[in-house]
């Protein structure tokens, strides 16, 4: 549609998806000026819950500046259906066990270090898993990034509940904090 005309005036995307998620769909991204890949997540919603929550991941996420927290390069400022990351080299739940204790302590140190930072700012994530914890390598060195802020609340104390209009549960069974069970 119109809407993702504007992405892909700048990228070309990958046939192959780089992650399905519940909303949204993740593809390997040449920006087609300087050859450089990237990471497009656009939303594949088309309800006003799953628009409003993607925008709100968009908004959240780009509000957060820290080296462990997924930057947002650039999104669709009209529709907010569509975002732009860093490519990240793998995530957590591609480390097979055993996984050894250095880089348990990395990822840890890392991820810690940006929710700690996010809290402070006020958002909270409420769908922290392996699939969400990525690895990029570049310029800043290695780092482990917290991504996928499409779960999250804006204030803590301002819980609600992360469910479509119909009920339908929309955060990750067994990662998901208990508010959402209720």
């Amino acid at each position: 549609g119109v809407e993702m005309a504007s992405y892909k005036k700048k990228y070309a995307l990958d046939h192959r998806h780089l992650g399905i998620g519940g909303q949204a769909d993740v593809f390997r991204a040449t920006n087609k000026d300087t050859g450089d890949d990237f990471a497009l997540k656009r939303c594949r919603s088309k309800d006003d819950d799953g628009l409003a929550r993607f925008r709100r991941e968009i908004e959240i996420q780009n509000s957060l500046d820290h080296r462990n927290i997924m930057p947002i390069i650039e999104h669709d400022e009209d529709d907010f259906l569509w975002y732009v990351m860093p490519l990240a080299t793998k995530s957590l739940a591609s480390e097979l066990p055993p996984i050894h204790d250095a880089l348990i302590e990395k990822v840890a140190e890392d991820c810690l270090a940006g929710l700690r930072h996010a809290h402070g700012e006020g958002p909270v994530h409420r769908d922290v898993k392996p699939q969400n914890i990525l690895l990029l390598e570049g310029d800043s060195g290695i780092r482990w990034v917290v991504a996928d802020w499409g779960c999250a609340r804006k204030k803590p104390g301002l819980t609600t509940q992360i469910r479509t209009r119909t009920g339908e549960f929309v955060a990750t069974e067994g990662f998901a904090p208990p508010e959402v069970y209720t």
